[in-house]
C-alpha cells in the first residue's frame, strides 16, 4: 500500500469485537511501525420476516398463517397484527408466540366475505421494527338450499301411503344466496302420481 491507500477489512455482519492493526513503512530500508486502536461494534439489525402470507380463504373455511422472523442479534421479537386502518376483525385471531413467531386464524362466515388489508409488525427490544403488509381476500361460495317442513329441515323426503290415501305437503327452504330456486322430484313413485305445484320462490306443494 502506498501512503494514501486505503486500508481494506472485510467486517462480518455478526462481528463485534476490540482489535489492532499494525502499519508498517519499510521505505528506504527504514522500518517503521504505528499502531491503530479499531473498535467495530455490531449494529442493530432489523427484524425480518420469513414467512410467505396466505392471502385468499373461503368463506366457512378455517383461515391459517403461521407467521415467522428471524432476528440476527437474538433479541426478542415481539409481533402484533392489525387492520391497515383499525384493529382485526372479531373472526380473526391473533397469538404471539413470543418465540419470533405468531398465529394468525380464523373461520368467516358469509358476512365477513370481502378484502382485509392487514398489517404485520415484528420489533425487537430496541423498538427496531418491521412490517409485513398484505391483502387477505375471503371469497363467497354458493351455498346449498336447506329444505324445510315447517320448522324442521329434511335432508331427504320419504313418504309411506296406505292404497287410496293421498297426502298434501307444503316444503319450504332457506337459501341466503338466492331468492329464485328450481324445484324437480328427482325420483317419481314407483306407483300412483305426484303433483307438483312448483313456483320459483321459497316454498313449493306436493300432492300425492
Amino acid at each position: 500500500l502506498s501512503l494514501h491507500d486505503a486500508l481494506p477489512i472485510l467486517v462480518l455482519k455478526t462481528f463485534h469485537a476490540d482489535g489492532s492493526v499494525i502499519v508498517s513503512d519499510n521505505e528506504a530500508g527504514i522500518s517503521e511501525q504505528t499502531l491503530v486502536e479499531l473498535t467495530i461494534t455490531n449494529a442493530d439489525d432489523i427484524p425480518k420476516f420469513t414467512s410467505e402470507p396466505v392471502t385468499t380463504n373461503n368463506e366457512d373455511e378455517a383461515y391459517s398463517y403461521q407467521i415467522s422472523t428471524i432476528e440476527f442479534d437474538n433479541e426478542a421479537v415481539v409481533i402484533t397484527a392489525e387492520l391497515s386502518t383499525e384493529e382485526l376483525p372479531d373472526w380473526l385471531s391473533f397469538v404471539d408466540h413470543q418465540d419470533g413467531t405468531a398465529s394468525l386464524m380464523g373461520v368467516p362466515t358469509e358476512a365477513e366475505v370481502g378484502e382485509y388489508q392487514i398489517v404485520l409488525t415484528a420489533m425487537d427490544v430496541n423498538q427496531t421494527a418491521t412490517t409485513q403488509a398484505y391483502t387477505l381476500s375471503v371469497l363467497a361460495v354458493n351455498d346449498a338450499p336447506v329444505i324445510f317442513i315447517g320448522d324442521t329441515a329434511v335432508p331427504a323426503l320419504e313418504l309411506e301411503l296406505l292404497e287410496d290415501n293421498s297426502a298434501h305437503i307444503q316444503l319450504a327452504l332457506e337459501d341466503s344466496d338466492s331468492t329464485e330456486f328450481e324445484w324437480k322430484i328427482v325420483v317419481a313413485p314407483e306407483f300412483g302420481r305426484s303433483e307438483e305445484r312448483f313456483s320459483r320462490n321459497a316454498e313449493t306443494d306436493i300432492v300425492c
